[in-house]
């Protein structure tokens, strides 16, 4: 089991004076973050790997706090790396039993790579911004399955990046070529 997280909410890169790779987290972000830590801390983490970004750093900071776990950057989760050294980190011994947070086009890239390719495959999960995978302060627990896609457990950000609480809480979802084979909130 690993867990994919995508940084919390970091403003706007186009409002952001400095190097993007320290844009920091938001005032909601860093709620976000705290709320992140709690729906994550009792799952057996043994480790905190981030892209080397400030707010994916900055959005395991309350994790880290919990667990007693230093965040480790990890260059294999930047915004650009190739899809190979991507590949290779998540599915390494390293990853077991980590949270990787990194960035929404990395999670995006890597649910193409799950997604089992068939005529008019509908994507493993619903993106709310193609191309990013999850919501910003989200987390998917991905479990692996012998022989085919992983199981996905998708946590939603604790202050949704849109205002939008009515949505569940987080959903069990096996993956049969590309679509969700099942749904159901989780108690």
């Amino acid at each position: 089991m690993l867990v994919l997280v995508r940084h919390a909410l970091a403003g706007k890169k186009s409002t952001w004076p400095g190097p993007d790779d320290q844009r920091p987290l938001t005032p909601a972000g860093r709620s976000q973050a705290v709320g992140l830590a709690e729906s994550l801390a009792d799952l057996g983490l043994t480790a905190l790997l981030s892209s080397p970004s400030e707010r994916c750093r900055q959005t395991l900071v309350p994790l880290a706090a919990r667990l007693r776990v230093p965040v480790q950057d990890t260059p294999a989760l930047s915004a650009d790396v190739a899809d190979a050294v991507l590949f290779c980190l998540v599915s390494s011994p390293q990853a077991a039993g980590a949270a990787l947070c990194t960035h929404g086009e990395v999670i995006s890239r890597l649910l193409g790579h799950w997604q089992e390719p068939s005529a008019g495959a509908t994507p493993l999960l619903p993106e709310r911004e193609p191309g990013k995978g999850i919501e910003k302060g989200a987390a998917l627990i991905v479990t692996p399955r012998p022989g085919g896609p992983p199981l996905l457990r998708y946590i939603p950000p604790s202050i949704p990046p849109d205002g939008d609480r009515s949505r569940p809480v987080a959903t069990d979802a096996p993956i049969r070529h590309g679509r969700l084979s099942r749904s159901f909130p989780m108690i």
